[in-house]
């Protein structure tokens, strides 16, 4: 089978981080990554940091307090497609390199590295979340009326002994059936398909559009450190 592809998104020269003094909770308000090529929106909450560029890297962080302050906001530092969103009935190849620092600390709670998200209403409805008690294992997980409050894992990972590749082939239909077929470095780890998603009628997304994001997203703990680096991060809708 060949793949043609006719509309590519991804990291290029010269790229700088815009505003990250003003990087809020209002997507696009501060932290946006821009290159010659795209633009992506940034946000940040709770503790977490706006992404930094270092090398040919995307590094997100959410550093340990001094003072230990218990916050009720979600600690969340992200870049997001807005302006190249996930269309119902398209393929798409989402292509990304992946590493957990070796010193972030150990996590009470999941978090997400890249998700996809439909609507304000719901949890992400596919997306790469490290286990609660783990420093970097953790899965790939779907969403849908039937798997809501833990997903759904359809794929196992470790995400810290180096650096991985993931690519990700993916086609959601408006009937809320996807299929998904994951690489990472090159050999394939899952080929699933079933139930995805939310019914549209019950989402606030009226543009039935679906939106990929990629950094750190977690609940608060203050005392602790994590930090997340993205390379090559491409989203790729295939003829």
């Amino acid at each position: 089978m060949v793949y043609m592809f006719f509309c590519t998104y991804t990291f290029a020269s010269n790229p700088a981080i815009i505003d990250a003094s003003k990087c809020s909770s209002k997507m696009g308000e501060g932290g946006n990554y821009h290159s010659k090529q795209t633009k992506l929106a940034g946000k940040c909450e709770g503790n977490a940091l706006a992404p930094i560029i270092r090398n040919d890297r995307i590094v997100f962080s959410v550093p340990s307090q001094n003072s230990v302050i218990r916050q009720k906001s979600n600690d969340r530092t992200e870049l997001a497609f807005t302006k190249t969103p996930i269309q119902f009935n398209k393929n798409y190849l989402i292509d990304f390199k992946v590493q957990i620092d070796p010193k972030s600390d150990i996590t009470n709670n999941f978090y997400y590295v890249m998700q996809i998200w439909q609507s304000p209403e719901y949890s992400p409805i596919f997306g790469l979340r490290v286990d609660r008690g783990t420093k970097a294992r953790g899965a790939f997980v779907i969403r849908n009326e039937q798997d809501h409050l833990a997903g759904k894992r359809i794929a196992r990972v470790d995400l810290a002994s180096k650096e991985k590749h993931y690519q990700i082939y993916l086609n959601i239909n408006d009937n809320l059936t996807g299929k998904i077929k994951i690489s990472e470095n090159s050999k394939i780890i899952v080929d699933w398909d079933g139930l995805i998603g939310y019914p549209i009628e019950n989402s606030s997304n009226k543009s039935r559009l679906l939106i990929m994001k990629f950094g750190l997203y977690k609940g608060p703990e203050p005392e602790k450190n994590f930090k997340v680096s993205f390379k090559d991060v491409a989203l790729k809708q295939m003829d």
